[in-house]
């Protein structure tokens, strides 16, 4: 339901896959025009996403508006057209107390790092990620090394693939790292205790003078969730997980019929 009531909307947050994106990895003509004029009339726009930069910034020279970009699921923050930057890596010793834990609990899973803007796979796995990513032409790709040249390296993030009892690693290491699993519970995502979207966010509104209740915010999957509860009005997309749906101001329709525009049309590009 609606709230007779929506507040001015001052800053807009969108992710890429499965909201900005369409599922063919292309901007719609329609999103790509309400993004521009949402610049124009002084709305600030983050692309918070669990992607590294290089592929953010492939997306974002299509929609080039956005000031800031939050890669990694908020471990960095980087302005595009403000000073403002971050960076939270994972403690290298914590890193390989993480791997040494998978290899015994799930010899079988795929781990790799993500080292600011370097994707390293060991050679022993590379070809478990060699189909890469969902972005397509966006796809980054993986550097493969020796596992012993990762020994000492801080990881931005690290990737599981084929982990189904990553409850138990979240649990085990929940004072050291911020755990999520997307992608159908298929990819695990860990990263930096303090790391999240929603507190990389709060940090971008809190110097730009933005009440977190002026800003909408459109979601699709459990990474969303933090900012579904920091922002005044939170979208789901027609294609969100139902705990987000369940959460949302509104629902709006799929990234593949121009959700993101309708209800930036609707909400904020309205007299």
């Amino acid at each position: 339901m609606i709230s007779e009531r929506v507040p001015p909307i001052r800053a807009v947050v969108l992710d890429l896959d499965g909201i900005l994106l369409r599922d063919d990895k292309s901007v719609s003509a329609r999103t790509r025009v309400a993004l521009q004029r949402c610049a124009e009339a002084g709305i600030l726009l983050v692309l918070a996403t669990a992607r590294p930069p290089r592929a953010t910034q492939l997306v974002l020279r299509d929609v080039p508006w956005f000031a800031y970009a939050v890669p990694y699921n908020g471990t960095l923050i980087i302005g595009r057209t403000r000073p403002l930057e971050r960076h939270l890596p994972i403690p290298w010793e914590t890193g390989q107390r993480l791997t040494a834990w998978i290899a015994t609990r799930a010899p079988t899973s795929h781990v790799s790092y993500e080292v600011k803007d370097t994707w390293y796979v060991t050679t022993d796995d590379g070809a478990a990620w060699a189909d890469g990513s969902r972005l397509g032409a966006y796809a980054p790709q993986p550097v493969q090394v020796d596992a012993r040249m990762l020994e000492g390296v801080h990881p931005t993030k690290i990737l599981v693939r084929d982990y189904p009892a990553w409850p138990e690693l979240a649990e085990a290491f929940r004072d050291t790292v911020h755990v999520l699993a997307t992608d159908g519970g298929t990819l695990v995502q860990i990263m930096h205790r303090d790391a999240s979207k929603e507190a990389a966010v709060a940090g971008i509104l809190e110097a730009e003078g933005v009440a977190p209740r002026a800003v909408l915010v459109c979601g699709d999957d459990a990474n969303d969730l933090g900012l579904f509860q920091l922002c005044g009005f939170p979208v789901a997309m027609a294609n969100a997980i139902p705990a987000l749906k369940a959460r949302a101001a509104v629902i709006t329709a799929s990234n593949n019929d121009d959700g993101v525009a309708r209800v930036l049309e609707q909400f904020v590009l309205t007299g």
